[in-house]
């Protein structure tokens, strides 16, 4: 069991913020996210049955738990991210000074420079923050210092979580991902009640995981019934590609 509680730590995000789970919980988070992985990679149609002792709000925090791992997942192949394409001596905008590019160390940093021919050296998590510059002047580092401080004194809650002890800022705008969660009839109210009055760095749930945007909740499956009727076979794999295309969901 502690074998198991280890290998879920170290591969996904099986704590929200400052809270922690139960050992039961990290680890029903964990093999979601394993069963998550083989339904888009192979295909798997087994259904994976989860038992709680007492479920109490277990369904929302393995929800939300999931969707933070998915934001993860989001902010690392987001667009800026894959195909913003550097070259030295470029100018760019970070964090709304203009800085010159100076490339990566061997650490893997980047590199910037200032009008002073001052240079100053940043994870490389900031790329996605990054935009190419439309002014042409290079600013002081005091600017940059000043407006980096500004902007990270307003880090959004889910930057907090997914880096809590790094300086990214994500952009939210990127975070795509979806999960359905089938809350059973009597149950949604309470876990919106939940989401609404449960706060992490001064923000509440439910502006984190946002309803009908990244998390869509719903009494039952009465809205996807026509999927599982006839023509079982065919029916199933079109509401599992409905999902594809639509979102990467994930249904309790």
């Amino acid at each position: 069991m502690e074998n198991l509680i280890d290998y879920c730590n170290k591969k996904y995000f099986v704590k929200l913020g400052d809270k922690l789970f139960s050992p039961l919980l990290e680890t029903t988070i964990g093999l979601s996210l394993d069963y998550c992985e083989l339904v888009k990679k192979n295909g798997n149609k087994n259904p994976f049955l989860l038992c709680f002792p007492e479920k109490k709000s277990a369904s929302l925090w393995l929800t939300v738990s999931l969707l933070t791992n998915y934001y993860l997942d989001d902010y690392i192949s987001s667009e800026n991210m894959a195909n913003i394409d550097l070259k030295n001596g470029d100018l760019i905008d970070l964090y709304g000074s203009i800085v010159q590019y100076l490339g990566m160390d061997d650490k893997d940093r980047i590199i910037i420079g200032f009008n002073d021919e001052s240079t100053y050296y940043l994870s490389s998590s900031v790329i996605n923050s990054i935009k190419f510059a439309s002014k042409k002047r290079v600013n002081t580092p005091d600017h940059f210092l000043k407006r980096r401080k500004m902007v990270l004194q307003d880090r959004t809650s889910i930057s907090k979580i997914l880096f809590p002890n790094e300086t990214v800022i994500i952009n939210e705008d990127v975070l795509d991902s979806k999960v359905l969660l089938v809350s059973g009839r009597g149950n949604t109210k309470s876990l919106r009640h939940l989401l609404a009055n449960t706060f992490f760095y001064g923000e509440p749930l439910s502006k984190i995981f946002i309803e009908n945007k990244n998390l869509i909740i719903k009494p039952d499956l009465d809205l996807y019934k026509d999927l599982f009727y006839a023509n079982y076979e065919n029916k199933y794999s079109k509401f599992f590609n409905l999902f594809n295309i639509l979102t990467e969901s994930v249904y309790i």
